[in-house]
């Protein structure tokens, strides 16, 4: 297919397509005759020395002689075997989708889905091309949609982190030291769920102190007395969260946190209660393992309380 003098070579695929006859047999008349009978006949360089090769999409290892694609596109022209491109409307239009479709993949949709996903749009796109070059001979464009998706999807994860995932960073950074990776995930996925101020709410409130602690400090060292607060505290903290409550704050020996705040959830003193009763048990496992160590047993009180509150930021 010739337009403006340019032509889109259809390689025949295989190596040596065509008959090669040394030229010095030709010289000496060894050559059969026969096979130059109403033929065309091309003469070039076919030697490494020549420099003449290059590579062409059937052979890009070690490439075809000059002559030899010249011989590929006198069968192109004489077979009739034009491959056609699909044009500039086209094409642009190819690319636009393609962009278009990186832009969503990386905005629309978390990565850990976007990412599979674009890889299959491209293998289908690609397998889809093969299948219409094989069948049809045109030749769609690949190169730059395939980096249209890339420079799309690159530029859109740039965009996302910077700009569209900011707030959820914050959030996440500022709830995930007194809440559940469980809550903070809920609070991401609904942006009305936290806002600044407060509403009236029924929350469950928990509280709890270590008794005399004031004694057990007399009878530990100030390096074992936050060992153990340490300990005591990070365990008491991870039943919080397995029962997602929110941790208010540490007083001293105490621990305050509270249930059905910063998101409405359903059987708040239920959760609380399993909470302490988790709290009573792993506190006879630590004790266990600090009357081995001569630590002086530690007991602690608690308490819940259900009722309306201020709740917010």
């Amino acid at each position: 297919y010739l337009e403006g003098n340019r032509l889109i070579i259809n390689y025949a695929g295989v190596k040596d397509p065509f008959p090669i006859v040394p030229f010095y047999q030709v010289m000496e008349g060894a050559a059969d005759p026969s096979l130059f009978a109403g033929k065309i006949v091309l003469i070039g360089a076919y030697f490494k020395e020549s420099h003449d090769q290059m590579f062409t999409p059937f052979n890009f290892i070690e490439g075809l002689y000059g002559v030899e694609i010249s011989a590929e596109a006198l069968n192109t022209v004489f077979s009739g075997a034009y491959l056609r491109e699909p044009g500039n409307v086209v094409s642009l239009l190819i690319l636009l989708i393609t962009t278009l479709c990186g832009v969503w993949f990386m905005t629309g949709m978390k990565p850990q889905n976007s990412i599979p996903l674009m890889f299959a749009v491209v293998a289908v796109y690609f397998l889809n091309a093969v299948l219409i070059f094989s069948k049809a001979g045109i030749v769609l464009p690949v190169f730059d949609p395939l980096l249209a998706v890339v420079l799309a999807c690159a530029g859109s994860l740039v965009f996302r982190y910077l700009v569209v995932d900011r707030e959820k960073r914050a959030i996440r950074a500022t709830f995930s030291r007194f809440v559940s990776p469980k809550i903070v995930n809920q609070i991401l996925e609904n942006s009305g769920g936290v806002r600044l101020g407060g509403e009236l709410r029924e929350v469950v409130i928990f509280f709890s102190d270590i008794a005399d602690f004031t004694g057990l400090s007399e009878r530990t060292s100030p390096e074992n007395l936050v060992d153990i607060l340490n300990r005591y505290f990070m365990e008491m903290t991870e039943i919080i969260f397995k029962y997602d409550g929110t941790l208010n704050k540490f007083i001293g020996d105490a621990i305050m946190a509270f249930y059905g705040a910063p998101l409405t959830q359903e059987a708040n003193a239920e959760r609380a209660v399993r909470a302490c009763l988790a709290m009573r048990n792993k506190l006879e496992e630590l004790n266990t393992m600090w009357a081995a160590e001569g630590i002086p047993e530690m007991r602690v009180g608690m308490g819940i309380h259900k009722g309306a509150v201020l709740a917010g930021n």
